[in-house]
């Protein structure tokens, strides 16, 4: 039973392989060292543009419309929603694609965004920040700062 065992974990972690290789043939670019984990889901990859040592864990949500940007030694957490367009909140254009509804997104480099946490349209995270888990950053983050809450807001510099 053991060798079973052990041969479908080797075929499951080289089937996890080959889809982290076809998702970043599709991307805009992607560094060296990348990866990618299992049921990652990515909108228009062509528009984003992933940095060297990234790591996106399992469950994650690019949605790449507006833009990507995703800076060197990145790391994304488990179920994290990282969206460059979002919808009008007016009635009558919900269901409208208009300029103001997209806007690019920049994670700087060694950010970290907790389990849970989402990055709305034009937002940009500075270098070194970390984005708690379950956060909603609406808006920029500072370099060296941890941000937290629904929406996030600055707790405390980082040194």
């Amino acid at each position: 039973m053991k060798f079973l065992e052990r041969l479908f974990a080797k075929i499951y972690r080289l089937l996890l392989a080959a889809e982290s290789k076809r998702i970043c043939g599709l991307l805009g670019s992607v560094g060296n060292e990348t990866r990618i984990g299992s049921n990652v889901a990515i909108l228009n990859p062509e528009k984003i543009f992933i940095g060297n040592g990234v790591e996106i864990n399992g469950f994650t949500f690019l949605y790449g419309g507006g833009g990507i940007e995703i800076e060197d030694h990145v790391l994304i957490g488990a179920n994290v929603v990282v969206t460059s367009v979002t919808h009008p909140t007016t009635i009558e254009d919900r269901h409208k694609d208009l300029p103001g509804c997209i806007a690019p997104v920049k994670l700087g480099k060694n950010c970290w965004l907790g389990a849970g946490s989402i990055v709305l349209p034009g937002v940009t995270v500075g270098e070194n920040s970390i984005i708690a888990a379950g956060a909603v950053l609406t808006k920029d983050a500072e370099p060296n700062a941890l941000y937290a809450g629904v929406p996030a807001r600055k707790v405390k510099s980082l040194t």
